[in-house]
């Protein structure tokens, strides 16, 4: 009952934040942002909060009637390697509802502030890397390549690969970029990755 009515709330703050913004609407597209930042997994800094306020509307299909991204799985799954891939959209919300749209998914989003969104359960197998899914961890990174890096976001993800690894008891070598998997894909995680890996079991 509680996720039925937290989608339910998200769906009403969508619908506001989709319409084109005025002076008029200002007061109740607020009121909308502080909805989804309650009741939503994917939250909205205060850059994103300004433009949906004064200058854009947000896409009709973030956050409502998503397609599954992920496969759940009963019992522990075996898990040994790590895939961060670059999204090629520096919005969270903007990546996932082009994610929704695929029927893909990561089991974390980081943010380029360093936000990491949670959207998977790491038992579940989350749809991001074709013929890889099936035993990885996928972390996507609100970036898009040939950028650098926010130092917020490294360390973000730094933090969440050593807790990964941790868990599931994966070395430095079960760590990727999505490059490194499938030779189509393009990321910058090579010029961050030996900072990432820093002091992980080899």
């Amino acid at each position: 009952k509680s996720r039925e009515l937290n989608v339910k709330y998200v769906e009403i703050a969508v619908n506001v934040l989709s319409q084109p913004p005025s002076d008029e609407t200002k007061s109740l597209r607020l009121w909308a942002i502080n909805l989804i930042n309650e009741h939503a997994s994917v939250k909205i800094d205060d850059k994103l909060r300004d433009i949906l306020i004064n200058d854009e509307a947000l896409p009709a299909n973030v956050l409502t009637n998503p397609k599954p991204g992920f496969k759940e799985i009963a019992g522990r799954r075996e898990v040994d390697k790590i895939i961060v891939s670059d999204t090629q959209n520096a919005n969270a919300l903007s990546t996932l509802a082009a994610l929704d749209g695929l029927g893909a998914s990561y089991h974390y989003l980081i943010s380029a502030e360093g936000t990491v969104h949670s959207l998977v359960d790491e038992n579940n197998i989350a749809f991001h890397t074709v013929r890889n899914n099936t035993t990885s961890i996928g972390i996507g990174i609100s970036h898009i390549s040939g950028n650098p890096y926010p130092e917020p976001q490294v360390t973000a993800l730094k933090t969440l690969i050593a807790e990964i690894s941790e868990r599931w008891g994966i070395p430095a070598a079960g760590v990727f970029g999505k490059e490194e998997i499938d030779k189509r894909k393009r990321t910058d995680f090579a010029t961050i990755k030996a900072r990432v890996v820093e002091g992980m079991a080899q």
